[in-house]
């Protein structure tokens, strides 16, 4: 069975050399297996590292075969042109048949030394099909896209979508539980006022049941009846009634 191993050259940072004498024109050059040069590209801006151009290659043995991918610039050569770095990448590596795209820090020379020291990195994609399609790498990466920054930042390391998404979760998770721990002394507040005030009704309350008592004035039970006068006809040896001072009870 044949595959097709598609390669994305995206872009370039930090390959070329800046120089106000001489024009930087860095390019890249794609062999399979080491041998032949296969597929080359040289950059469409003079001085910008951009390529966004898509190579195929045909595979006949995953396990054995590989791309090179080496960077070279023609600035300060006359004649032919200078290295500058190179990656090496084993078909198997891509047997998934998933869209691969990342960073790549360029090294040294697979096959051949060289005396200047590699720079610069690579914008990468890879996708190893079995057989050819009109829209390659029309699905999402493995790895979450990342500008040159971000990658140097992350350690010079990809982040695969995966741990994106575990990372989002548990950020949603935090922000949930923050919300609701939130939500929950709001409400442990709001009882706490209730109960203080529902406490502060009751006191009234009870204080108006335990009002001081009215003090009414003290009844002066020292009296004296009032005595009739004698009517004319009314017998004398009739005495006259008993006054009592002190005792409101009548005595026989």
């Amino acid at each position: 069975m044949s595959y097709y191993f598609y390669v994305k050259v995206i872009e370039a940072k930090e390959v070329a050399i800046r120089s106000a004498i001489f024009s930087n024109e860095p390019f890249v050059v794609l062999k399979k297996n080491g041998k032949d040069i296969s597929k080359k590209s040289t950059a469409s801006h003079t001085g910008r590292e951009w390529w966004d151009q898509m190579f195929r290659f045909r595979i006949k043995s995953i396990g054995v075969e590989y791309v090179i991918i080496e960077v070279r610039d023609k600035a300060f050569s006359l004649i032919g042109s200078d290295w500058v770095g190179e990656l090496c990448f084993p078909v198997k590596d891509f047997k998934d048949g998933l869209v691969h795209q990342r960073w790549y820090r360029l090294g040294p020379g697979t096959y051949k030394r060289h005396k200047r020291k590699p720079r610069g990195a690579l914008h990468l994609a890879f996708q190893l099909v079995t057989s050819k399609i009109g829209h390659p790498f029309s699905t999402l990466s493995v790895e979450q896209p990342q500008s040159y920054d971000d990658w140097i930042q992350h350690g010079e390391k990809p982040v695969l979508r995966s741990e994106s998404s575990d990372a989002q979760v548990e950020a949603d998770r935090k922000k949930k539980k923050k919300s609701k721990s939130k939500s929950h002394h709001h409400k442990h507040d709001k009882h706490e006022k209730h109960d203080k005030h529902e406490h502060e009704n009751q006191e009234e309350s009870d204080a108006s049941k335990h009002t001081e008592p009215v003090v009414g004035k003290l009844i002066d039970l020292h009296f004296t009846p009032e005595v009739k006068p004698k009517a004319a006809n009314q017998d004398a040896a009739v005495a006259p009634a008993p006054t009592f001072a002190g005792n409101p009870f009548w005595q026989a």
